[in-house]
């Protein structure tokens, strides 16, 4: 069980996933990281793994960070994103 609230939508065009932070005053996605992806983990259907996506966090400050995932588990943040780019993407 995850300490942060968050939403989590899959792009299958672009093969990414975005969790947002809803920020609504507990715990960030960022400082529960390793949580929230064990949850997305467990939220796939039976056969998909996060590993085979890219993975994106809209975080509190609306900006976007690229999570690392390996087996199914946090292994790291990536760079941080160019804002502009990823935003179009997702829209």
């Amino acid at each position: 069980m995850t300490k942060s609230e968050f939403t989590m939508s899959i792009n299958e065009a672009i093969n990414m996933v975005l969790i947002t932070d809803l920020n609504t005053g507990g715990m960030s996605v960022t400082n529960d990281i390793e949580n929230v992806v064990k949850e997305v983990q467990k939220s796939l259907e039976p056969g998909q793994n996060l590993s085979d996506y890219r993975v994106v966090s809209l975080n509190s400050f609306g900006l976007y960070d690229q999570i690392l995932v390996k087996d199914g588990e946090f292994l790291d943040f990536g760079n941080k994103l160019d804002q502009p780019s990823w935003k179009d993407c997702l829209d």
